[in-house]
């Protein structure tokens, strides 16, 4: 094995020895390169891979929020709006209006009850149409 000494030393000279050093240095530089590869460090493709992984994540996500807020505002509406309309549309079949005072009806007891049931039936049927699985 040759030492780097500026003199000649048991027949090796500096340009040999530098010769050595880099040949020993690419050698080792390949093989850490050769052994990072293999234990799985990222290169240029999987890193890409990841990107477009990650950004169709991203996608997918902002899709069911989307799709959230969506159900949400349709489950508010279907509560608020759909369910009065099914209990006064009742009302309005079986009870009778009061003469000079429009939008107020008179029912018997049952059919106000019946009205309140077909609401809360409503709201029901909204939460099962509407809330999120």
């Amino acid at each position: 094995m040759c030492v780097l000494l500026p003199v000649r030393f048991a027949g090796c000279t500096e340009k040999k020895t530098m010769w050595t050093m880099r040949r020993r240095k690419l050698g080792f530089l390949m093989v850490t390169s050769l052994a990072l590869t293999a234990m799985g460090c990222a290169t240029e493709d999987s890193v890409q891979s990841l990107e477009k992984r990650v950004a169709a994540l991203e996608e997918k996500q902002k899709a069911k929020a989307t799709e959230d807020q969506d159900r949400q505002s349709k489950l508010e509406n279907c509560v608020t709006v759909d369910a009065n309309d099914a209990y006064w549309n009742y009302i309005q079949l079986n009870g009778k209006p009061v003469a000079g005072r429009p939008g107020v009806y008179t029912a018997a007891l049952v059919q106000w009850d019946q009205a309140e049931k077909r609401k809360r039936d409503k709201i029901e049927e909204c939460k099962l149409l509407y809330e999120p699985r």
